[in-house]
């Protein structure tokens, strides 16, 4: 059935401003427009330039203008130009200015409208839209103001200070405006820490941070007193 959804492996969903939902998964972008019992297949492009790059989605976001980032498996990112009705691709780049990976995992927005990108292996990414600018962040040895790990699983963004969730290297806080990051990581030795390096998923309430690990359970950071509870 072409107009059943693409593939039953979903790892990212949005709403849009015309209340049409967005699906992404394992094989295909999946449209299912307001007050229809159909999806529409998007699928990867023969025509790379204005296509699809990669047919697995990692992440669907809606920007504030209403406009729709993907990020995908070893595709980069597809930004859908909806006047012209194509994708716009940005890819890694060994040379000038680019993305720094090709598997994107996450998008937050900014107050200035500018994005925040996480990517699996390789770093954080912060593109000026304006300027259409990349600037990444990555992992560096011995280096303690950089991000703890460059396989990004989840960011979530709170005025001037943006959480960074990681594999295998717990949560990072990064102040945007004093270029600063603060880890947090599991210490065994510590029942008050965080209990698992591997975090998926960040939801903030309140002075109180909800952060969902692979293999540590869920656990709440109170930002008042600085303290994990699991």
């Amino acid at each position: 059935n072409s107009h059943s959804l693409s593939h039953n492996n979903i790892r990212s969903m949005a709403l849009d401003k015309n209340d049409d939902l967005w699906v992404g998964t394992f094989d295909g972008l999946n449209l299912l427009e307001k007050d229809q019992n159909r999806f529409t297949r998007i699928t990867k492009s023969e025509l790379v330039t204005t296509g699809l790059t990669d047919k697995s989605i990692r992440s669907v976001f809606i920007d504030k203008r209403g406009s729709l980032w993907l990020g995908t498996y070893y595709g980069g990112i597809n930004y859908l130009d909806e006047n012209y009705n194509r994708f716009i691709n940005y890819r890694y780049e060994p040379v000038g200015n680019a993305l720094s990976g090709d598997v994107v995992s996450s998008f937050v927005e900014d107050d200035n409208g500018n994005l925040w990108i996480g990517t699996e292996g390789d770093g954080l990414n912060f593109y000026d839209k304006k300027d259409k600018q990349f600037k990444s962040y990555q992992f560096q040895l011995g280096e303690l103001n950089s991000l703890s790990g460059n396989n990004v699983k989840e960011l979530l963004i709170d005025g001037d200070e943006l959480w960074i969730g990681t594999f295998q290297a717990g949560l990072n806080l990064f102040d945007i405006k004093k270029e600063k990051f603060t880890h947090y990581r599991n210490n065994p030795e510590n029942e008050n820490s965080l209990s698992s390096d591997n975090v998926y998923c960040l939801l903030k309430e309140d002075h109180l941070l909800w952060i969902l690990t692979y293999g540590g359970g869920l656990n709440i950071l109170d930002l008042e007193i600085n303290k994990f509870y699991n």
